[in-house]
């Protein structure tokens, strides 16, 4: 099928130093993507089997790569800022204390 252009999504959001876009088409042709709204960033949050949320980590961020200390007392992520590469940072669940562990873009994007 072939014909004009149509704009089907105003204010996607794109991250990285090449201003990629974040959407993804399903098999059936549902499309999923990431609005501007988040492009400030966004907060780290528990999300239980029932799906309620509970704030974890407020400061808005690009997190991403999380992984949960084999005892539950810490989580590791990678935080980046707009459009950089992202190091990795220690979040101290029980005292709610981030502490900065790379400086040298320990993930590049």
């Amino acid at each position: 099928m072939k014909g004009s252009a149509v704009s089907i999504v105003q204010g996607l959001a794109t991250f990285g130093r090449l201003d990629i876009g974040q959407f993804s088409f399903s098999s059936t042709g549902t499309l999923a993507y990431l609005s501007e709204a988040v492009a400030q960033g966004y907060p780290v949050v528990w999300v239980d089997r029932q799906g309620n949320t509970t704030p974890l980590w407020e400061e808005p961020g690009f997190y991403s790569s999380p992984r949960v200390s084999p005892d539950g007392t810490r989580l590791a992520v990678a935080k980046a800022l707009r459009n950089e590469n992202a190091d990795v940072w220690i979040y101290d669940i029980q005292r709610g204390v981030p502490t900065r562990l790379t400086f040298d873009e320990a993930v590049d994007s």
